[in-house]
């Protein structure tokens, strides 16, 4: 089966570099996510803490991907 499409790739929408200090930042973000989970996991913090935490983190880290994460 052989399937086709005259659709054209969107390319009005602008790239985005990623640079040594976005991986640090992103890098940063993920550590935080699982330090984050442990406290939950252990106990420590309550899951709404954990999600104000994670909202916290996406505004201080902005990771590479923070638009799919909502």
């Amino acid at each position: 089966m052989k399937i086709t499409s005259n659709n054209q790739i969107r390319s009005d929408t602008p790239s985005r570099e990623f640079t040594e200090e976005k991986m640090q930042k992103d890098f940063e973000y993920e550590v935080a996510q699982m330090l984050t989970k442990r406290l939950v996991d252990n106990g420590l913090i309550s899951e709404d803490e954990a999600v104000q935490i994670s909202e916290l983190n996406k505004l201080h880290f902005e990771p590479f991907y923070k638009e799919i994460l909502d």
